[in-house]
């Protein structure tokens, strides 16, 4: 049975963030926020899009579409990073604040049974068995939708999202929302109560949490450095944003557990996005009836909320409820949950076999789907000289990539610790037939390029017996996929028998340039090494 939504906007309970919003608010501050009058309107753009207004001013956008909440401008007074307009393309790169996708996914080739004392993990380490369905991106599922505004205005708004899924009827799920002005944190706020009947089979997420500006790759503009979570034990978890250490045992395993569950009916825990000037998101946990989990990515570092059932827990069927609310804090409340943060247990064993990087056979794709011990992959940063000397340091706030580079001889792309233009080590590549390309595969965030802007593109490279094409650093300018295609750039080739030849190109981008993809490739048969390469700006 769905939960009928309530009148009004519960009050505010007594939480983690409570504690600390009271702790940095004095009394009269207090005492003007809450003589704020609110009036907050819907404003229909048109089938897809939905302004939300105080007194006509646009605070937050809703997209049909996609299920999503953004918090455009969530503080009252303090502006938005970016024009309070729809971009062309709505997508993870043009978010300015906090967004949730307000829906249940359901992933259809996992299940999530938990025997008493079993560990669960959100990657595995045994080797991939060949046609596994593990080895295969799970696929969502995503649901049918149905919108329900409430055409009231004022110090309240609501709406509701009704779900089915198409390929099982007898699921069914739903996002309630009533919008609301809180004084104690000086945010907008949505108050959000999910509910889902579903059999158990089913991996499954309440809902996807992200902030603007969190994977931007250029020097200097990525606005959030790390995402904290309460823990079940008490601690505020920090996580350092960083391409490599999602990998890691710990961000695959209890570390990630958010403090919300059966066992903690009073609630108040909680995720967030920090420190930023403009908006430091949060999603505040007050009520669940399951365990509940962070699970992000090397991309853009959102977070899945993943629903894990209570240990031991085998039923066919089950309810699943949750009550969270979507705001942000102001940058001094963030910066002292920062301060109070510990840097998560990554769970790193260098004395734990790693065959992911050291033994043939696993194939690049393994790198970013299975559990690494000790994460060990060459680094590419735009903006600088990269002399592929050290590997990515898994616990430290990245702002850049890592490329699938092995440390197994026998492999395509292998990480040479013994040849190098600028110091000992390089990347080699070794080629196959006539006319097939052999490159690098790059993970991590997606390299943004600024629009109409000169760059420079360079490195070294040594052959040793290159026929075909022969050797080349690549660009490959893309638009919001990858096969986007938009623009190519290389810089060389090099080919024949040779020691280190430098090689560049110079390109400038189109006014609507958005990223760009680096690759080191090799057609046809021989070996190349690749030393020092830089893309930038000139």
């Amino acid at each position: 049975m769905m939960v009928k939504m309530s009148e009004s906007a519960p009050a505010r309970n007594q939480t983690v963030l409570s504690g600390w919003l009271e702790k940095l608010t004095s009394p009269s501050q207090l005492a003007h926020r809450a003589d704020r009058r609110v009036s907050l309107a819907f404003d229909a753009v048109d089938d897809r899009f939905v302004w939300i207004t105080d007194h006509g001013e646009r605070i937050g956008l809703i997209d049909k579409d996609e299920a999503i909440l953004e918090w455009v401008a969530p503080h009252p007074g303090i502006d938005s990073p970016g024009p309070r307009e729809i971009p062309a393309v709505y997508h993870a790169p043009t978010f300015q604040g906090g967004r949730i996708i307000a829906q249940w996914w359901l992933s259809d080739m996992m299940g999530l049974d938990r025997l008493p004392g079993q560990p669960w993990r959100l990657a595995l380490d045994e080797p991939p068995a060949p046609h596994s369905g593990i080895e295969e991106r799970i696929k969502k599922v995503k649901p049918e939708m149905v919108w329900r505004f409430d055409d009231a205005t004022g110090d309240k708004l609501r709406f509701t999202i009704a779900q089915t899924f198409e390929h099982d009827a007898s699921i069914r799920g739903e996002h309630q929302f009533i919008l609301s002005y809180d004084p104690l944190a000086d945010s907008y706020l949505a108050d959000v109560t999910a509910t889902l009947e579903s059999p158990n089979h089913y991996l499954i997420e309440c809902c996807n949490f992200y902030t603007g500006g969190v994977y931007d790759t250029r020097p200097g503009r990525k606005r959030h450095q790390c995402t904290i979570w309460s823990h079940p034990d008490g601690r505020f978890v920090r996580w350092p944003h960083n391409p490599v250490g999602y990998m890691t045992p710990g961000m695959n395993g209890d570390e990630r557990r958010i403090g919300a569950g059966p066992e903690n009916p009073d609630g108040g825990s909680f995720m967030g996005y920090f420190a930023d000037p403009h908006t430091n998101p949060v999603l505040e946990f007050l009520d669940c009836n399951f365990h509940l989990a962070g699970a992000t990515c090397c991309n853009i570092y959102d977070e899945h909320l993943v629903c894990l059932p209570p240990e031991g827990y085998k039923g066919a069927r089950r309810e699943w409820q949750t009550r969270f609310r979507l705001y942000s804090v102001k940058p001094e409340v963030a910066a002292q949950i920062v301060r109070e943060s510990e840097l998560i247990d990554y769970g790193v064993d260098v004395n734990h076999p790693n065959p992911i990087v050291t033994e043939p056979g696993w194939g690049e794709h393994a790198a970013s789907r299975r559990l690494n011990y000790n994460p060990q992959f060459p680094s590419f940063y735009y903006g600088c000289v990269n002399d592929f000397e050290s590997p990515v340091p898994y616990d430290q706030t990245i702002a850049g990539s890592f490329i699938h580079a092995t440390l197994c001889e026998q492999e395509a792309v292998y990480w040479d610790r013994g040849c190098g233009h600028s110091g000992t080590r390089s990347i080699r590549v070794r080629g196959g037939r006539d006319g097939v390309m052999t490159g690098t595969r790059s993970s991590g965030p997606t390299p943004h390029l600024d629009p109409d802007t000169h760059y420079r593109l360079s490195g070294w490279i040594k052959c040793a017996d290159v026929m075909g094409t022969g050797a080349q650093i690549r660009v490959d300018e893309i638009g919001f996929h990858q096969s986007d295609l938009n623009g190519r750039h290389i810089a060389g080739p090099v080919r024949g028998t040779s020691d280190w030849s430098y090689v560049e190109v110079t390109f400038r981008t189109p006014a609507d340039a958005q990223f760009g993809w680096l690759y080191l490739d090799l057609e046809g048969p021989g070996q190349a090494w690749f030393d020092d390469v830089a893309l930038e700006t000139c």
